[in-house]
C-alpha cells in the first residue's frame, strides 16, 4: 500500500502530461464541433510555443513552469515519444522562454531555451531524442528555423543539422557579391615589409541574412531589392527578379507553388519559375506582419498590428479588410479555413485591450467576402493551412499576469495547467 502511494505521488508531482482525457474540451467543440479528436493532453504550467510537422502530423510543445522548460515530442497518434528537460538536458538554469521548430516529416526538431535575459542555447534533436547540435550563446538570436527536410537550420547563423555553418556568399553562383562587400568604419594599423606602418580601411563582407528555404533544395534571398532563386546546396541560379518596391520589413513566405513577397506597402505573387503573377499596393505600411493561406488556397491572410487583409491569392485583390480589432495580438498562430480566420496569440499589450492573455479572434465570412460575425475566444487555435492536423488550447489563466523576470515567461498567460486537443478536420 506504501508503494503505491509513493508511485501516485511521483507520477502527479511531475510536469510532464498527465495523459489522454476522454472529452473533448467546450472550445474545442465550440469552433469545431465536426472535427475528428485524434487526441488530448493536460499539461503543467503555461505553453510557450507549439508546432505540427506539415506531413507527418508530428506535434512539438514547449512549457515552462518555475523557470524550468519542457519540450514534448508526440507521435501523430498522441504517443509521447520524448521529452526535454531545461535543467537535464541543456546549460539553460533558469528558463524563460521556448521556441520549437520541426521538419516536414519529423525527421529534425530544434529548440532555442531563452535563459536570464543574458543567454541562450540552440539545439537539434532527431526524432529519436539523440541530441546532434548543441550552441550557448548571448541573447538576442532570432529563433530558430528547421528546414522542410529536416537537414538545415537556421538560428544565429545557416548550418546543416550537425552545426557545421554554411556561407550562402560561398556557394551562390552568380550572387552580386559586390552588394556584400562593404569597408570596415575604423581604419587599420597595417605594418608593411619595409617596416613602416600604414592606416587601411579593411574591406569585409555581410551575411546573407534575408532568406528563405521554398523546398528543402530550394532557396530564394532577397538582396537589394531583387528576389535570387537558388537551387540548394548547389546554389545554381534559377532566376531572378525585377527591383520590388518592398521596403525594410520584407517577407518572403512560400504558398504551394507560389511565392509571396510582402513589405513596405506592397504584395507580389511569383510561380517557382519566376513569373509574376501580380503585385498589388495595399496603401498602408507592412511593419512586423504575418502571412498564411487558407486550406483551400483561394485566399492570402496578413495580419498587420491590428488589422487584417484578406486578398484574392489569384489577383490580388483585396477582398475584405477589418481595420481595428479590440487587441492587439501577438501572433503565434494564423490559421484560415475556406471562410473562416482564427488569429490567436497573447493579447493584453495595451491598457485599454479588451483582452488579456491567449485568445482567438474569429472572423467569419460568407462567399461574397460579407462579414457574418466576428467573436473573440479564450484560448488558441494553432496550426497550418497544410497540416493533417491542428491543435486547440485551453488554460485556466485568470488574466493578464504581471510583469518582470520574476513570472518566467513573456507574455500575458498566468496558467498553472492547460490542455491541448488535436484534432482532425473533416471535408
Amino acid at each position: 500500500m506504501l508503494y503505491a502511494i509513493l508511485v501516485t505521488q511521483f507520477l502527479i508531482s511531475q510536469p510532464e502530461t498527465s495523459g489522454n482525457l476522454a472529452r473533448k474540451l467546450s472550445l474545442s467543440q465550440k469552433l469545431f464541433p465536426n472535427a475528428e479528436l485524434v487526441w488530448s493532453r493536460e499539461f503543467e504550467g503555461k505553453m510557450l510555443d507549439f508546432t505540427v510537422a506539415k506531413k507527418s502530423g508530428h506535434v512539438v510543445i514547449g512549457a515552462v513552469k518555475d523557470l524550468k522548460g519542457w519540450v514534448y515530442l508526440f507521435s501523430p497518434n498522441g504517443e509521447l515519444l520524448w521529452v526535454k528537460e531545461s535543467l537535464k538536458h541543456s546549460e539553460i538554469k533558469k528558463c524563460a522562454g521556448i521556441k520549437v521548430s520541426i521538419s516536414d516529416s519529423a525527421e529534425t526538431v530544434g529548440i532555442l531555451w531563452w535563459g536570464d535575459y543574458e543567454t541562450e542555447e540552440e539545439q537539434v534533436y532527431d526524432n529519436s531524442g539523440e541530441k546532434l547540435y548543441s550552441c550557448k550563446h548571448g541573447m538576442g538570436g532570432p529563433g530558430i528555423e528547421i528546414s522542410p527536410g529536416g537537414g538545415y537550420m537556421e538560428a544565429t547563423r545557416l548550418m546543416d543539422k550537425t552545426g557545421k555553418e554554411i556561407l550562402l556568399r560561398e556557394i551562390l553562383k552568380d550572387i552580386p557579391i559586390e552588394k556584400l562587400r562593404y569597408k570596415s568604419k575604423r581604419p587599420h594599423i597595417i605594418r608593411k615589409a619595409d617596416g613602416t606602418y600604414s592606416q587601411e580601411y579593411i574591406q569585409r563582407y555581410k551575411k546573407i541574412h534575408n532568406f528563405e528555404f521554398i523546398s528543402e533544395s530550394e532557396i530564394a534571398v532577397f538582396l537589394d531589392s531583387v528576389v535570387y532563386f537558388y537551387s540548394f546546396p548547389e546554389g545554381e541560379l534559377k532566376w531572378e527578379s525585377k527591383k520590388l518596391e518592398l521596403g525594410i520589413s520584407r517577407k518572403i513566405t512560400p504558398v504551394g507553388q507560389h511565392i509571396l513577397l510582402s513589405g513596405g506597402r506592397k504584395v507580389y505573387c511569383f510561380d517557382k519559375d519566376g513569373k509574376l503573377l501580380w503585385e498589388t499596393d495595399l496603401h498602408r505600411n507592412l511593419y512586423y506582419h504575418t502571412v498564411s493561406t487558407s486550406t483551400d488556397m483561394k485566399y492570402i491572410v496578413i495580419h498587420i498590428s491590428r488589422e487584417i487583409l484578406l486578398i484574392d491569392s489569384k489577383t490580388g485583390e483585396i477582398k475584405l479588410s477589418i481595420p481595428e480589432l479590440k487587441s492587439q495580438v501577438g501572433v503565434k498562430k494564423l490559421f484560415c479555413l475556406a471562410e473562416k480566420v482564427f488569429l490567436s496569440g497573447y493579447t493584453g499589450s495595451y491598457v485599454k485591450d479588451a483582452y488579456k492573455g491567449y485568445w482567438t479572434y474569429i472572423l467569419h465570412f460568407d462567399k461574397n467576402w460579407n462579414i457574418i460575425d466576428e467573436s473573440w475566444e479564450k484560448g488558441l487555435v494553432l496550426g497550418n493551412s497544410d497540416s493533417p492536423v491542428i491543435g486547440v488550447y485551453e488554460s485556466d489563466a485568470t488574466g493578464r499576469t504581471r510583469s518582470g523576470y520574476n513570472e518566467g515567461v513573456i507574455g500575458f498567460e498566468n496558467s498553472t495547467v492547460f490542455t491541448i486537443d488535436i484534432l482532425k478536420l473533416k471535408d
